[in-house]
């Protein structure tokens, strides 16, 4: 081969390349918006769940203080106040559950055990927050 064949087949491979890099294809366009959407959906997810156990969590508090108010009633020889009875919005849909029993192995203490659940319990309701305490005949 010449110089002048050499040079003209590196001419050639150079306006291939160019023509090649020229821009992008409809196939890297579709999979640059593909992980766009995947990466976007993924956000959008993520930030759903954040909110659901936010949520969970904070009725979750709601629901361990009126628990714990309950359970003073209970321990003062006070009635239960259901949560719809409380007059408090936030405790409304509370159900509250108390029983007193004697401890099988002891006859001289008595467990006080109080559970607090929401009604209607659903898929996104918290589990109930169940206290005990024990007190002595």
């Amino acid at each position: 081969m010449n110089g002048d064949e050499l040079h003209n087949k590196n001419e050639g491979e150079v306006v291939m390349r160019r023509m090649r890099d020229g821009g992008m294809t409809l196939i890297e366009v579709v999979f640059a918006i593909s992980i766009l959407l995947i990466g976007v959906t993924f956000v959008v997810k993520c930030d759903s769940t954040i909110y659901h156990y936010r949520y969970q969590g904070e009725v979750r508090q709601q629901m361990l203080f009126y628990a714990a108010g309950q359970l003073e009633r209970v321990l003062e020889n006070q009635l239960v106040i259901q949560g719809a009875a409380s007059g408090n919005l936030e405790f409304a849909s509370f159900s509250v559950e108390s029983t007193v029993d004697d401890v099988p192995s002891c006859s001289h203490l008595k467990v006080i055990k109080v559970v607090v659940s929401v009604v209607p319990h659903t898929t996104k309701s918290p589990d109930p927050v169940t206290l005990f305490s024990y007190r002595a005949n």
